[in-house]
């Protein structure tokens, strides 16, 4: 291909691998013990020793399986770049703390509970431009992952973990559930359909007896068309929090002495669960503020079909049901960093050869619709089962940094 002048790179790849889980909690094959107590045996106190948790005998490594193919490009002399990654990758043995029956003392147990799939397609672009005194070069990428469970022993689906923080009245507290053919972790719960707006309408609904207080509170889905809102059975999945697509494109600029580089990444399609929501539009309390939305709460047929009935020290019937009404899109473009500098050049004599004076910001400016303060959050951490959750997560910080380098 030397005659291909336009062409300067061509590479095809392709990969396996097959990896382990390194994250598990140690000695969990082994039975651990702890201290108990104290108790009171005839007239003196003693500790004991007690088991710290249930063991599985037949725990197995939790295996991935990893395939990948790639295509690298690169065009007039490596100036422009594209690279092109298909990849699969499938658990078996998946390994997950399974919820049991309390009377034996605890509530879960590792298991090994079946299989998950993630299979996707990125794209990468780079560029590289000089001209005279000036210089850009820039890469953009964007990631499209789907996630889906294969597999679970003995279940068609499992609960997720339990919410702490927020006693959710339905489900033991829990918001998500894994459920084979679906995302893992996908949000659980009844499907809101506004307000019942009279008192017609609520005793013809099937939610008749439920709401005594009248019109005003929310109208659940009868999902399976029987005619009456049944607990634990007009639930249905209402939210995933896995995004359709993830990007990010970074640019740096260089003129002369001058130097500019800003990037910029985004999420689109993901769900978050808003559970401060509930809490902050659930309940009144008297001695301190509460939301403007209070404001627009239902006082009539009408008035309002999202914030319910403001009814002294008892606002929401049914407060704490996970349902769509607290399900938000948390689709978001963030300008992560920015930072502008200028590079001061020394004599040849002098012992330094650089002093840069340069000034940043991060998380300057985010476009989102979503109505928390980040729509980037998971108060669970990095449970993978349940994140996508907002409860009283700390707001992402602006940062501006100053800032003086000396090069010798």
């Amino acid at each position: 291909m030397k005659e291909v002048n336009w062409l300067s790179d061509l590479k095809l790849r392709t990969s396996y691998g097959k990896t382990g889980n390194q994250e598990i909690p140690l000695y969990q094959d082994v039975q651990l013990y702890g201290k108990g107590g104290p108790y009171v045996i005839g007239n003196n106190v003693v500790t004991s020793v007690v088991p710290g948790a249930i063991v599985n005998p037949d725990l197995k490594w939790e295996t991935t399986n990893h395939y990948d193919a790639g295509l690298d490009i690169g065009l007039f002399k490596n100036k422009l770049g594209f690279t092109i990654d298909y990849y699969y990758k499938k658990t078996i043995d998946l390994l997950f703390p399974v919820a049991i029956a309390r009377q034996g003392g605890y509530t879960n147990a590792l298991q090994n509970i079946g299989s998950v799939e993630n299979k996707g397609l990125e794209f990468g672009v780079n560029t590289f431009i000089r001209k005279g005194d000036f210089e850009w070069s820039a890469n953009a990428n964007i990631s499209f992952n789907r996630n889906k469970v294969l597999q679970l022993a003995d279940a068609d689906f499992i609960w997720g973990p339990y919410v702490n923080g927020y006693a959710i009245g339905r489900n033991n507290g829990v918001a998500t559930v894994i459920k084979t053919g679906e995302p893992i972790g996908v949000f659980w719960g009844n499907i809101f359909d506004g307000l019942w707006q009279t008192q017609e309408e609520l005793d013809a609904g099937h939610m008749k007896g439920l709401y005594e207080k009248g019109p005003g509170f929310d109208n659940y889905r009868d999902i399976d068309g029987n005619g009456i809102f049944q607990e634990g059975i007009d639930e249905t999945i209402i939210g995933n929090p896995h995004p359709d697509y993830e990007f990010g494109f970074n640019n740096s600029f260089r003129y002369k002495n001058f130097d500019l580089n800003f990037f910029i990444n985004g999420v689109v399609g993901n769900d978050v669960l808003n559970l401060n929501l509930i809490d902050l539009t659930t309940q009144i309390n008297q001695n301190g503020n509460a939301l403007a939305v209070y404001k627009t709460a239902w006082d009539g047929p009408g008035t309002s079909n999202w914030m319910q009935k403001v009814d002294r020290g008892d606002v929401h019937v049914s407060p704490y049901r996970v349902s769509t009404k607290w399900i938000e899109d948390g689709s978001f473009v963030r300008l992560r960093n920015i930072t502008l500098g200028y590079s001061i050049p020394f004599k040849k004599s002098s012992p330094f050869n650089k002093l840069r004076i340069y000034v940043s910001g991060e998380n300057l400016v985010t476009i989102t619709d979503y109505s928390g303060f980040n729509p980037e959050v998971s108060a669970m951490g990095n449970n993978s089962t349940a994140f996508g959750i907002d409860m009283n997560t700390y707001p992402l910080a602006k940062i501006f940094r100053f800032g003086l380098q000396l090069g010798f």
